[in-house]
């Protein structure tokens, strides 16, 4: 059961790296366009609420134990891939050289910060919210009656997300965007609470619940203005939660469902494995895949690339992800093993 609750989550991250892949190809889906919305709305909630999914309190750890477990996980990575990304977009002065170093500290995908390689904000982010929503559970771990640490649950959260608010009102961006990662805590319970109705909703319900969370999807991207939580822009925070947890919803049951399908569950579950190195090395290796590999494809692919169609879009969606993987590879080699 453990077995086939992992590799959903794996399918699912898998599905959510690709629309990460998708939504930085600005040639092909400008930013704020029709298609970037829709995957706005859900590819970073679905991390977010799988993050959620997998903090558990274990009694056994301490909360310096689970920082400093997330820190190697998170921020050690993030800094290795801050500056190997930095060497490869080595800037024209030294004035932008002191921009972008001093940028990778403060941790932010806004200009003049990362903006060599901004999907690596996401890391120091989730390490924020992840270590906040921590906090949450084992202050309510305090109620041994079920009800209560529920009630407590959402309580603190609500507060942690009046928090992010009024300190993104009031202040300008904090180091590594913890803010915002307040703002979001309520992804991370939805997440928790996910986990602990896994297998006690019946079947049955599922009827009526994937069409309402399609309904309310498809209202809350119409309705909300354009999301991106990197820039700090909600719209409506009501529209923002609902959109982005009924979109999650539909993507966790699709996730479940390709997760029987063989091929299509090998190859997410593959990407969802390997999501850190593609959320880090995508935006390189589009560069790589048409300096260098274009190179050796066939005329076809050539003459299509950089068009909106088929060919273009699938050429650099599989090449990035496949260059990616291979530095995963690579990667994993030469790592220790762990005692």
């Amino acid at each position: 059961m453990l077995k086939q609750r992992t590799m959903y989550l794996d399918v699912a991250k898998g599905i959510g790296i690709i629309l990460v892949v998708l939504g930085h190809m600005y040639q092909f889906f400008p930013y704020g366009g029709r298609v970037n919305s829709i995957i706005a709305s859900v590819h970073m909630p679905l991390f977010l609420v799988i993050s959620g999914y997998c903090v558990t309190v274990k009694a056994e750890e301490s909360p310096s134990g689970f920082i400093t477990k997330k820190f190697d996980r998170l921020i050690k990575p993030y800094f290795a891939f801050a500056v190997l990304s930095l060497l490869l977009y080595w800037p024209e002065n030294a004035a932008r050289t002191s921009a972008y170093v001093s940028g990778i500290f403060f941790a932010n995908g806004i200009s003049a910060h990362i903006d060599f390689n901004t999907p690596l904000w996401y890391l120091p982010f989730c390490f924020m919210g992840t270590c906040i929503f921590y906090w949450i559970l084992r202050l309510s771990e305090h109620f041994s009656d079920v009800r209560k640490r529920i009630a407590a649950e959402l309580l603190l959260t609500l507060a942690a997300i009046g928090l992010g608010y009024a300190i993104r009102h009031h202040y300008q961006r904090l180091p590594w965007s913890a803010e915002l990662a307040l703002m979001v805590q309520g992804l991370y319970l939805f997440g928790h609470w996910c986990k602990l109705l896994e297998g006690k909703i019946e079947k049955k319900w599922f009827g009526i619940l994937i069409p309402a969370a399609f309904l309310l999807w498809v209202f809350g991207v119409k309705t909300n203005s354009f999301v991106d939580i990197n820039a700090a822009s909600f719209g409506s925070m009501r529209l923002f939660y609902m959109t982005a947890v009924a979109g999650v919803f539909l993507l966790l049951a699709l996730a479940k469902g390709l997760a029987h399908v063989p091929v299509v569950r090998s190859v997410l579950s593959l990407c969802g494995k390997n999501s850190l190195y593609i959320m880090a090395f995508h935006i390189p290796t589009a560069m790589f895949a048409q300096d260098v590999v274009l190179g050796y494809m066939p005329k076809l692919i050539q003459q299509n690339f950089g068009c909106k169609n088929i060919i273009g879009i699938s050429y650099q969606l599989i090449c990035s992800i496949a260059v990616c993987l291979f530095v995963a590879l690579l990667c994993k080699k030469t790592e220790k093993p762990r005692t």
